[in-house]
């Protein structure tokens, strides 16, 4: 659970400018459009998403998991907003003054490449240090999903040890802040 004051949803959270680009916000149900769910029920997306365990998802169920972060007091949900347009979403959870774990999906194809999800991953890794005074950031990545693993290591993370199983690896944020 996360310390009361930490990070603080009332008046819609915060947003963060992470350049003249790209701004991260909490991600609210009105921004559930026919076209995420789509995007995210791609199977080169969906793959990597723990959301699609359950099969396809529908337009009722991204609603009831962006509801769910904004009520949960130790997780939050941004979207990534690329020049005004929805191209990803970005999530920290599990947010203690310890540590707290990162997530990230950019899942419009024509954005994929630029950058986009690294500078988010770097911006959220950054403002979670910074400002809200977590200890470390950490992110659990598919040992298939080499697109990730750079976008991770750009943005500054290191990876820190494989999984049991084989099939993930666990990478900390060790960019030096000053």
């Amino acid at each position: 659970m996360a310390q009361p004051g930490i990070l603080d949803l009332s008046g819609g959270g915060p947003v963060i400018r992470v350049d003249s680009e790209i701004e991260l916000r909490p991600l609210a149900e009105a921004d559930v459009t026919q076209r995420y769910v789509d995007r995210i029920n791609d199977p080169s997306i969906s793959q990597y998403l723990i959301s699609a365990m359950n099969g396809p998802q529908t337009i009722g169920d991204v609603r009831a998991m962006v509801l769910s972060n904004w009520q949960a007091p130790d997780a939050v949900l941004f979207g990534i907003f690329s020049s005004g347009m929805h191209c990803g979403n970005i999530r920290l959870h599990d947010i203690t003054r310890k540590r707290a774990f990162l997530g990230v999906a950019v899942f419009e194809t024509h954005v994929k490449g630029k950058g986009i999800g690294t500078r988010a991953i770097a911006g959220l890794a950054r403002f979670a240090v910074t400002e809200l005074g977590i200890g470390e950031i950490v992110a659990g990545i598919d040992e298939k999903n080499i697109r990730s693993q750079r976008a991770f290591l750009k943005a500054g993370f290191g990876k820190t040890s494989q999984s049991p199983d084989g099939k993930g690896s666990l990478w900390k944020y060790s960019q030096n802040i000053s």
